[in-house]
Order: structure tokens, then sequence, then C-alpha cells
């Protein structure tokens, strides 16, 4: 997986995901894992707005929105900051309307903008012209969990978000994360020591889960 430094945060509140994080041990080894690799809500791909986007695969660089504890980080975020480059993103999703690409794209640069709700309906207009991209289910995901502070819609997107890309280690890390501030610590257990099979022992995210899945 390519290192990428966050050069922008957009930092939301996020009353839940305080869970497990904050014991010593875990937040220790989350914040190591954050100064190694970066953090990944989305990685800012070239624009390549004639094809549709990809879908997940496994491993390969984040191409979703990252969400740490308490905030959601958008990779290379400065690329979307500012009205001009919002601007922008609005204009080519305006131009490739059936492109799920450049509809994250817009929906990227709302959120770093601080309009969750306008790039929530990016990202649903960007599932339905790919509908088999986890990633953006994950997106939908974040902004329910942490923007708008609703866990329970959150979970059915975090859910798809695994289902269709198995190898996603965000996915299964949000999930999880999810679970337990629903109280769910069984369930969380359980979706981490899945997670495990799904994604490879090199992982960055391998660790966290690893933990969660024998607490």
């Amino acid at each position: 997986m390519a290192f990428l430094w966050l050069q922008n945060k957009e930092w939301r509140r996020h009353l839940v995901r305080q869970r497990d994080l904050t014991k010593p041990g875990v937040w220790l080894a989350f914040s190591m894992l954050m100064a190694i690799a970066g953090c990944g809500q989305s990685t800012a791909r070239p624009a390549a707005h004639n094809t549709p986007s990809a879908a997940s695969a496994a491993p390969q660089s984040p191409s979703s929105d990252y969400s740490g504890p308490r905030q959601t980080y958008i990779f290379h975020g400065n690329q979307y900051a500012g009205p001009q480059n919002l601007q922008h993103y609005l204009d080519l999703a305006k131009a490739h309307p059936n492109d799920a690409t450049a509809l994250e794209d817009a929906a990227r640069a709302e959120f770093v903008n601080q309009n969750p709700q306008a790039a929530l309906s990016y990202y649903l207009q960007a599932i339905k012209v790919d509908p088999n991209n986890g990633e953006l289910y994950n997106n939908v995901g974040n902004l329910y969990y942490r923007s708008f502070n609703q866990p329970q819609k959150a979970l059915p997107y975090y859910q798809k978000a695994v289902q269709l890309s198995p190898h996603y280690d965000y996915g299964w890390y949000n999930l999880v994360l999810l679970e337990q501030d629903l109280g769910n610590k069984a369930q969380a257990k359980q979706i981490a020591a899945q997670a495990l099979t799904q994604i490879p022992s090199s992982d960055k995210l391998y660790p966290l889960l690893k933990k969660f899945a024998s607490s």
C-alpha cells in the first residue's frame, strides 16, 4: 500500500467512537499506525472522468474515506478545499453524471468544505452508478456515523461495504467500531475475527482488528 501524507483534515463532530480506542494500549497502537500509514476516508485519485470508479480490490491504497476515533480524514484534502476547487469538482460531476468517480470526488469536495448533507447526496448518486463499490457504502456509513451521529443508519452501509468488498480493511474496522458503540461487544468481536480471515496479516489494520477479536 502506498503511504500518503495527510495534507488536510476535516474535523467533524463525532460523539461515538471512543470505546476501546481510549485504552492506552489500543490508542498507542492506533497512533503508531496513523504515523506510519497516513489515513484513508479517501485517497485523492487523478481525475479520470471518462471511466467509472473501480470497485474495491485488496490490498490497495484506500480509495474510501478513513475515519479515525472522532473524525474523518480525506487523503490529499487540499485538492478539494476552497470554493474554487469545490466548484471544479461540482462542474465535473454535472458534466459526467454517470461517472461514479466524478460523483465521488464531488462528495469529497462537499465534505471537505463542510457540507456533509451535500456530500451524502453525491455519494448516494455514485452508488446508483456503481452499486458494487463497497467503499462508497463505507463513505455513506462514515457520514451517518460521525457527521450526523446516526449510527443505526450507518450500520447497513458498513455491512454492505464488507459484503461487496470483503478484503477492504477500513470497512471491517468501521463496522467493528460501530458495533462496539452500539453496545454489541460480542458481535464486534465476531466481526473482527471474521475480518482477520479476509485481510492479510501484513495489513496495517490487522493488529487493531486482532486486538478487538481477542478482547
